[in-house]
């Protein structure tokens, strides 16, 4: 998946982590294309949108059927 300009610039500023946390990830994109750096081994999806939640399920079915990776979808404002 191609990024942003916006999300490249984030995406560069990773540091190894085993855990990584996308808060306000809106389509999960930021989140998931760090799913293919080495060490990762989940990934947290956290939005306050119901919408954004119901769309991310849909996507992330698929990301954990061929990665084989924990995936948690937290429905919740980022600050709780």
């Amino acid at each position: 998946m191609k990024l942003s300009e916006r999300l490249s610039r984030l995406h560069s500023y990773y540091i190894d982590s085993h855990s990584v946390w996308d808060v306000g990830c809106d389509h999960g994109q930021l989140g998931l294309s760090l799913l293919g750096k080495e060490g990762v081994k989940e990934l947290h999806l956290v939005d306050p949108s119901s919408l954004v939640i119901n769309e991310l399920k849909k996507t992330v079915d698929s990301y954990i059927t061929k990665k084989g990776l924990n995936i948690t979808i937290h429905h919740k404002k980022g600050q709780e």
